[in-house]
């Protein structure tokens, strides 16, 4: 006897390919069997993923706006003549559905101030660049 049923893990490089995946699951009748795991998220993934039995279990993403501070200050650092690095990596934030609904979170606009990791990045910066 086995002590948990087997599991079937999909991971969707892209939010679409994540919301196809959970579609065909629901209407297969797998849910419970097949846990979706993507890259990417937006408001409408927010709901699906905290949608109940949704499963859809997590994504992980990168904020634009982040990303675009990150590259200004790069920018900056570089003009300034400092070297920003030959790479600059801006860390994804795994959201999973348990955060998501633990921190009531609802809209892309919500996830900086309710998941703090989310709205910052340590990279590319300088004690004269301000936070």
């Amino acid at each position: 006897m086995r002590a948990h049923p087997e599991i079937t893990v999909v991971f969707a490089p892209y939010d679409e390919f994540a919301r196809g995946v959970k579609l065909a699951v629901n209407e297969l009748g797998l849910t419970g069997k097949v846990k979706v795991y993507s890259a990417d998220v937006s408001t409408a993934d927010i709901r699906e993923i905290t949608e109940k039995d949704s499963p859809w279990v997590a994504t992980v993403a990168t904020n634009p706006a982040v990303v675009g501070a990150v590259s200004i200050r790069a920018a900056a650092i570089a003009v300034a003549g400092g070297d920003p690095g030959k790479q600059i990596i801006v860390e994804p934030t795994l959201l999973t559905q348990a955060a998501l609904t633990s921190a009531g979170v609802t809209t892309i606009e919500e996830l900086s101030s309710k998941v703090p990791a989310f709205g910052r990045s340590g990279a590319a910066t300088a004690t004269w660049i301000p936070n």
